[in-house]
């Protein structure tokens, strides 16, 4: 009712509220606005407020859609019943701090259920949670963690997702293909033209770590470890997967996949930013082992993947397809 009393400033909230009326949604009824007879039977409402209920029910009208989903009411949260109260109750700022603070389990996190519906399965609390602290001890880089957090809260706009805010111009088709419709989990992932780079990615975690670990959609695109990595493994596999994860987001609307060769010496940079901390505070057990690991590997194969310094050797120089060849 707040609201609404913002848009017809002649509206007078209070007797809405002594008649417990708090929520818009309470005038509604089967998903239509309930006539002003039927309000009177259930909130005993006077006559005197047939007024302003054809006020409401005008601007309602024309603000907001003829019909709801008939769907029953979520509770008031705590914070919500403090703000309808006709009176202030006592202690009001410390009912606010604990409300604020108090953890509501009936939120519906917008991201989860878009990432639940794509991948047509339910992820546990506990995945989610892994997924939340997975960067931790692992990685002291701001944006590797803000590449991470963008992934996971399906930040980037796919062709998809433009399609519906502009839909006159522009197509929901994938970049690459120009086949499939470009869904979140298509542009980063099952594209025809990106899956051979993703199992080269898979292969050389398995050939990094010594395992069989498969890459799938959890662990690759929302970072959940696998329960047979052990902590210096997955600090491993993080800053490869990190790494592949930039160079897609750098090569966004490209009609080709990442190089190969490319995507190593970007983890090698990685690695190289990482080890500097060691002089500073040192790394932990798992992280002096992964980077062990790593610089035995890069050893071995950087002479077959050493790419030339383009001309400009800003950092901030973007990566293009010729720099790529």
């Amino acid at each position: 009712m707040d609201v609404m009393s913002r848009i017809i400033p002649t509206l007078n909230q209070k007797i809405w509220l002594e008649h417990d009326i708090k929520r818009i949604e309470q005038l509604y009824d089967g998903g239509k606005i309930m006539q002003f007879p039927a309000l009177q039977t259930v909130y005993n409402l006077p006559s005197k407020m047939l007024f302003p209920y054809l006020q409401l029910k005008s601007c309602l009208q024309h603000t907001r859609p003829q019909t709801l989903h008939d769907e029953p009411l979520q509770e008031l949260s705590t914070f919500e019943k403090i703000c309808t109260n006709a009176l202030p109750p006592k202690k009001v700022i410390s009912l606010c701090y604990k409300a604020l603070i108090h953890s509501q389990t009936n939120i519906k996190i917008t991201y989860k259920h878009a990432w639940h519906k794509e991948l047509n399965q339910t992820i546990s609390e506990e995945h989610w949670t892994k997924a939340y602290s997975s960067h931790r001890g692992i990685t002291s880089c701001t944006n590797h963690l803000e590449l991470q957090r963008k992934i996971l809260y399906r930040w980037y706009l796919v062709p998809e997702r433009i399609h519906k805010i502009w839909p006159q111009s522009s197509t929901n088709q994938c970049w690459r293909c120009k086949q499939q419709v470009g869904t979140m989990l298509h542009t980063w992932w099952s594209c025809d033209i990106i899956q051979p780079f993703w199992r080269k990615v898979g292969h050389l975690i398995q050939q990094i770590t010594n395992t069989n670990v498969e890459p799938t959609i959890e662990m690759c695109l929302l970072y959940i470890p696998p329960e047979n990595l052990t902590r210096a493994q997955w600090a491993t596999t993080y800053h490869i997967l990190i790494s592949t994860a930039m160079l897609i987001a750098r090569l966004w609307k490209s009609p080709s996949a990442p190089n190969f060769s490319t995507l190593l010496n970007q983890i090698n940079t990685n690695w190289q930013y990482e080890s500097m901390l060691v002089h500073q505070r040192g790394l932990n057990k798992s992280m002096a082992k992964a980077n062990l690991v790593w610089k035995e590997y890069w050893e071995a194969n950087k002479a077959a993947h050493t790419l030339p310094n383009p001309k400009n050797n800003s950092p901030e120089a973007p990566v293009t397809t010729d720099t790529l060849k």
